[in-house]
């Protein structure tokens, strides 16, 4: 990251404006106003959804605690 003079406050609102930029609105929702055109509304909703889900488990899945193989509290008590 790069470090500049900017207050932190300003710098924090710098970059949600940036988020709620017309061109990164534009290119998030060009998608699905091209799903909307040729597929219609439910398709597009299923197809969504879908992905979503599939995000959310791949997330899940990624973000799980994993422990070392060396991890004395996994060994069986003797």
């Amino acid at each position: 990251m790069i470090k500049s003079r900017v207050h932190f406050q300003a710098a924090r609102t710098a970059r949600s404006l940036h988020s709620l930029s017309l061109l990164f609105s534009g290119q998030a929702s060009a998608p699905v106003g091209l799903a909307l055109v040729h597929l219609g509304k439910a398709p597009t909703i299923l197809v969504a959804a879908v992905i979503v889900i599939g995000l959310a488990i791949a997330c899940t899945k990624q973000m799980r605690v994993r422990r070392p193989a060396d991890d004395a509290t996994s060994a069986p008590d003797a």
